[in-house]
Order: C-alpha cells, then sequence, then structure tokens
C-alpha cells in the first residue's frame, strides 16, 4: 500500500495539474483512489507554490468531471446488459429491475 502511495504522490509532484486530472478522473469513476491523496499533496504544493491554487482547483475539478463522465456513459453503453447477465449474484433480479425502473419513471428524480 505505502508503495501505491508513492506512486499516486509521484503523479501529483511531477504530473503537476496533468497528475491531478488524471488521478481524480479515476478517484470519479471505478477505479478506488481517495481524493484525499490527490488533493492535500497538491494543496502542499500550491502553498509552497509550486502549483497555483486556482490551478489546483480547477484541474480537481476537470479530473473528477471527466472520470463521472466516463463512468455515466460506460454504464450508459453496457450497464444494462452487465445487470441482466451478472445482477443475479448481487441478488439482482430482473424483476427487481423492472421494479426499480417503474419507481425511477414515476418518481423520476425526486425519487432519487
Amino acid at each position: 500500500m505505502h508503495h501505491l502511495l508513492e506512486i499516486w504522490f509521484g503523479w501529483v509532484l511531477h504530473g503537476g495539474y496533468w497528475g491531478i486530472i488524471a488521478l481524480m478522473a479515476m478517484e470519479s469513476s471505478i477505479i478506488p483512489i481517495p481524493s484525499e491523496i490527490v488533493i492535500p499533496p497538491a494543496a502542499f504544493l500550491a502553498a509552497r507554490g509550486d502549483l497555483s491554487m486556482a490551478g489546483v482547483i480547477l484541474a480537481g475539478a476537470i479530473g473528477s468531471y471527466l472520470g463521472a463522465a466516463i463512468g455515466y456513459w460506460i454504464c450508459l453503453l453496457i450497464g444494462r446488459p452487465l445487470i441482466y447477465r451478472f445482477g443475479k449474484y448481487f441478488l439482482i433480479t430482473n424483476d427487481k429491475l423492472e421494479r426499480a425502473e417503474v419507481w425511477l419513471q414515476r418518481y423520476e428524480t425526486g425519487g432519487v
């Protein structure tokens, strides 16, 4: 685990804004990288004068958006077939999925 932290810190230290964008995109998609190991080192670099705080905030926001958008499009394109095929292993039957869809259509955004 310590080795992974060194790699992620290295991405922030040497990758700068692009490293922040990449790590935050991974954090917001399916890869479990907590933002707590991305933003604090970046904020430290900003406090030291190596990066600007506005740049760190912007890079973090862009990376988070990109990761969420990638996850959204992947799930939109292949999510339903995966649930129909593998949902039974997670106790998600086709009936439960259809009932959830009816419930979401009925209550829309208020139900989420």
